[in-house]
Order: structure tokens, then C-alpha cells, then sequence
């Protein structure tokens, strides 16, 4: 059993001192971002992505309607417009913080505490895999062929590479398609009732 114990502790030696130095901010990344929903709580880490996502489109959404009730206190419409899309932001991420400090406190009640923890910790680790691959695509969109050595010798690239080349797949389609118009149309249809 002692000897079992010490290889392990020998293949975790060895594997530390493979990491470079871009291996290590992955590392100080995903545990940054893990520690963060571990401490939040799954029920907070879901509703805050939820109202920034919901802040952006219903921003875009309604910033014209919000405009319009300034209409006789600002003249000029760019800064109606503006006006009315910042607060209408500020109004739905103040709505999703007050919801999700609820729902946080509830999911602290005896039962659900561990388990809402365990899942913040998972999502905050998807959530830094994500930040890092983002990260490596912005990276490898800045840097020379050459330098890019870091990179493809850090150990941890093959996940962050994964991502990235998903993001990158992914990231045309979603800026082609026009989600504020699709919530538009939908806000405007009988659908919503």
C-alpha cells in the first residue's frame, strides 16, 4: 500500500514538471473559476450567465420602446436610444441578482447546499475551460506562427483546443443569426401569451 502511495505521488511529480508556463495559467484559470462557483453556488452561477444573456437581448429588444419615454426630456435620438438600452440592461440584471440571491439563499437550506456547491464547482470549471479556449483563440489570432510554441507544448492544450475549435465552429453561426429579432418576433406574436 506505501509503495502504491508513493508512485502515485512519483507520476504527479512528473506530471507537475511537464507543465510550462501557459500549462500553469490553465491551471490558475480553471481553479480560479471552480473556487468562484463553488463559493456562489450552482443556482447563482446559472442565473447570472441567464440575466447577462437575458440583459443583452431584451436590451436590444426594447431599448427603442424604453427610448420613447424620454422622448419630450431628450431631443436628440441616439442618446434616447442609448439611454433606453442601458437601463433597460441595468433593470433586467438588477431583476435576475434579486432572483438569484433568493433562489441562493433557499438553496442553502440543509439538503441542498452540498449539492448546489458541487454543481457551481462544475459549472465554474466549464466555464474557465471556456474562458481558456476563448483565451487561446485570441492568442493564437495575435501571435506569429512562431511564437505560438507556448502554446503547443503546454500538456493542457489538448482540451483547451477542443474548446476552441468548437467556439470558433460555433461563433459564426451565432453572429449570422439574429436572436434579437427571433425574441422580437416572438415578444410581438401571441406566442408569448
Amino acid at each position: 500500500m506505501n509503495s502504491n502511495v508513493a508512485d502515485l505521488f512519483d507520476q504527479l511529480e512528473s506530471a507537475i514538471s511537464q507543465l510550462n508556463l501557459f500549462d500553469w495559467f490553465i491551471v490558475i484559470v480553471w481553479l480560479i473559476s471552480s473556487g468562484y462557483g463553488i463559493a456562489r453556488g450552482f443556482a447563482r452561477e446559472a442565473l447570472s450567465i441567464i440575466g447577462w444573456v437575458s440583459a443583452f437581448l431584451l436590451a436590444n429588444v426594447l431599448a427603442d420602446s424604453v427610448s420613447e419615454l424620454a422622448r419630450n426630456l431628450i431631443d436628440e435620438p441616439t442618446t434616447r436610444f442609448l439611454l433606453g438600452w442601458v437601463l433597460t440592461f441595468i433593470a433586467v440584471l438588477l431583476m435576475f441578482g434579486v432572483i438569484a440571491a433568493f433562489l441562493s439563499k433557499q438553496m442553502r437550506q440543509p439538503g441542498f447546499n452540498i449539492g448546489n456547491r458541487l454543481l457551481g464547482g462544475i459549472f465554474g470549471l466549464l466555464r474557465g475551460v471556456i474562458i481558456v479556449g476563448a483565451i487561446s483563440i485570441l492568442l493564437r489570432a495575435a501571435l506569429p506562427d512562431s511564437d505560438e510554441d507556448l502554446l503547443d507544448a503546454a500538456v493542457l492544450m489538448e482540451p483547451v483546443e477542443w474548446v476552441a475549435e468548437w467556439i470558433s465552429a460555433n461563433f459564426d453561426r451565432v453572429l449570422a443569426s439574429e436572436p434579437t429579432e427571433a425574441v422580437k418576433d416572438t415578444i410581438d406574436s401571441s406566442e408569448m401569451l
